[in-house]
């Protein structure tokens, strides 16, 4: 016998697992599958946004330019202004309203351990994430927490797109954006904060 350590009962929990014979045989005709069910990680919404407010780029770039709470206009990627960025970027703006929620996650909270000095990529990280039910954010939504989500000072957070890979950066007085190309072995701390959407 090929498994030397299957006896009559374990047998017999199987098959009524599977529903009987019938069930068995179902299974052994390809007409049943077995599915891995895993336990998902709950996450906690971190901020609501709203998409699909502006018409076009032109009034996107005027609310980043003039954003709430006193922020400064001075969102640079090594030297270049919002302007370019968007307009580089060209995001694809919602022609529908809605509201998206948001999770602000670790790699050491979506379960990566890997020592004291972790070292863990973006590969890793995004596809936990999405195997726990999270997805990429859209490059509006991007531009849309820079305008919105601003409230909390001294933050730092990494949000993966599609076109590469976002950073905000608050600090005591101005909101920095930069974005790079998304490589997916780039190296990240277990305590660095990644953006994505919630799926649920």
């Amino acid at each position: 016998m090929k498994y030397n350590k299957l006896d009559l009962g374990t047998i017999e929990a199987l098959v009524n697992k599977l529903g009987g014979m019938e069930g068995v045989n179902k299974f052994l005709s390809n007409k049943t599958r077995i599915i891995e069910v895993s336990e998902k990680i709950c996450f906690k919404i971190w901020k609501k946004i709203n998409v699909g407010t502006h018409k076009n780029l032109e009034e996107l770039y005027t609310s980043l330019i003039f954003p709430p709470l006193g922020i400064k206009s001075n969102m640079t990627h090594e030297g270049y202004g919002i302007g370019e960025i968007l307009y580089e970027i060209c995001p694809v703006l919602s022609s529908q309203k809605r509201e998206e929620k948001l999770v602000n996650i670790s790699p050491l909270e979506l379960g990566i351990k890997r020592g004291l000095f972790l070292g863990v990529t973006l590969e890793d990280v995004c596809n936990l994430a999405q195997k726990n039910g999270l997805l990429l954010c859209s490059e509006e939504a991007v531009f849309q927490l820079a305008i919105q989500g601003v409230e909390k000072r001294n933050e730092k957070v990494h949000i993966p797109t599609k076109s590469g890979v976002f950073i905000l950066n608050w600090d005591s007085n101005n909101l920095f954006l930069s974005v790079y190309q998304q490589f997916p072995t780039v190296v990240y701390q277990k305590k660095d904060r990644f953006v994505f959407l919630s799926g649920s």
